[in-house]
């Protein structure tokens, strides 16, 4: 969320930064689907463990 508000304020200004602003949105959103990517194998594998 800070990248899209940074964004914003960077092309309201005229400020330096874009790059960085976007570097850090694409590694925010890669880390967010790596994470649901993560807890959706957990859930797969759970899903299909052999019982007690």
């Amino acid at each position: 969320m800070c990248g899209h508000v940074a964004r914003g304020q960077i092309r309201r200004t005229g400020q330096h930064g874009d790059g960085q602003a976007t570097v850090g949105l694409v590694l925010g959103y890669l880390g967010l689907a790596g994470l649901l990517a993560f807890i959706s194998l957990i859930a797969v594998l759970l899903a299909f463990a052999p019982g007690p």
